[in-house]
């Protein structure tokens, strides 16, 4: 359960997702506590990173404790005897690594009052300025204060689409050509496919006669944002992806894989239902497959592009 102290902080983040100075505010006080970090196995020193159907990676840090359990149980993170893999570490030392490794950091991931931090917001709280601010970890309205002001500044700007990215930055949207929500993949001069920052496999999976392969197609936002919101109606579903689907020696073909509570199964057709409709007003076609099996479940995971619950 969370304290007084931890509601209150959970306010200032709902808070933040208004912008400019409360969106300051909550990320110099996010600055100043200790957060959980989930880790990839119990004990371990290396912070689990997570990857939005844009391919853009983050490292993922919760404020309760009651949010990385449910998380992690959400995401099948847990080990099978129940233990949540997790770090307690300061805050600077979290964002240092997400500033050192190119990752984006997810406050509260799968929440509603989750919030995104790019690289610019973090490099003025993890600066060795900040650390030397005479009247205690930013509690002055100084540098540190006025340099996060301008960097939510910019944030926003990039994000309405009033200033540019920067000179040689590459983007990492999904390609939205129409007709279609189904676009072909990139090719660079030369043949090279545009390569992809988060990890797949470079082989299709066979089991049980489903075959399970990397997407050659490339989904368009509107297509991941129509079948998100469909998915956020039903807090049974745990995690979606979407990857070719192959039965017996049938043609792969793209399809929405998910992981649904075990304990509330009632309405799978309608679930099915939502997405094959939703999918269809944006000109897609897409198989369903549920993940009960464990090893389809890692299978889906090695070469299934995940969307749902968190994606940018």
């Amino acid at each position: 359960m969370s304290g007084a102290g931890d509601e209150a902080f959970l306010r200032l983040l709902a808070d933040a997702a208004g912008g400019g100075q409360s969106r300051v505010d909550a990320l110099v006080a996010l600055a100043q506590r200790t957060l959980f970090v989930p880790t990839w196995l119990p004990g371990d020193d290396a912070f689990r990173t997570v990857v939005s159907s844009a391919g853009v990676a983050a490292l993922p840090v919760f404020v309760t404790m009651q949010s990385i359990e449910e998380t992690s149980r959400r995401f099948g993170w847990a080990t099978p005897d129940g233990r949540i893999p997790y770090r307690e570490v300061g805050a600077r030392g979290a964002l240092g690594h997400a500033l050192a490794q190119n990752l984006l950091v997810v406050v509260e991931m799968g929440t509603n009052h989750a919030i995104e931090i790019d690289q610019d917001e973090i490099r003025p709280l993890v600066s060795s300025a900040s650390r030397r601010d005479p009247s205690g970890p930013f509690a002055s309205a100084g540098k540190v204060n006025s340099e996060m002001i301008a960097a939510v500044n910019a944030r926003e700007a990039k994000q309405s689409g009033s200033i540019p990215p920067p000179a040689g930055s590459q983007s990492v949207r999904p390609l939205t050509p129409p007709p279609g929500a189904l676009a072909a993949t990139a090719e660079r001069p030369g043949g090279n496919r545009t390569p992809s920052v988060y990890p797949l496999s470079t082989a299709p999976v066979s089991i049980d006669g489903v075959t399970l392969s990397n997407l050659t197609l490339t989904p368009t936002d509107a297509l991941l944002d129509g079948l998100s919101e469909v998915l956020r109606g039903y807090p049974e579903v745990e995690w979606a992806c979407l990857a070719m689907l192959a039965r017996g020696a049938n043609q792969p073909a793209p399809a929405v894989m998910m992981r649904i509570d075990t304990a509330f199964r009632t309405r799978v057709g309608e679930i099915t239902g939502g997405i094959g409709v939703a999918a269809q007003k944006l000109g897609a076609v897409l198989e369903v497959l549920l993940l009960d099996d464990p090893a389809l479940m890692r299978a889906a995971r090695s070469v299934g592009k995940p969307f749902y619950p968190w994606r940018k």
